[in-house]
């Protein structure tokens, strides 16, 4: 079963990850996707690198955001990052909050 869901195939026959910005982020990255190569022309294995690319790209775009811009309600919803410790969590709050 192939899956295709943030995958788009390019013209060359190699896959690309399509992450899309969310609605509200938009006008601030001017951007309504990113895509981003997987350096493979296997399907099975664009799928196996996708979540990966998907996190890195997530990451990306939340170091470009600025929580002081976006207000600490707003910024609560993408802060933390998945993946990160309690202690990383604790500091990037207080780092947001100091902001203010």
């Amino acid at each position: 079963m192939s899956i295709r869901k943030n995958l788009r195939q390019r013209v060359g026959g190699g896959w690309a990850v399509v992450f899309y910005v969310p609605h509200h982020l938009r006008r601030l990255l001017d951007k309504r996707e990113i895509v981003r190569g997987l350096g493979t022309t296997v399907l099975r294995e664009a799928n196996r690198r996708k979540t990966a690319k998907l996190a890195e790209i997530y990451r990306e775009v939340m170091l470009k955001v600025d929580p002081v811009q976006l207000g600490i309600e707003e910024a609560k919803k993408y802060y933390p990052f998945p993946g990160w410790s309690q202690q990383d969590q604790t500091t990037s709050a207080t780092t947001i909050a100091a902001r203010r």
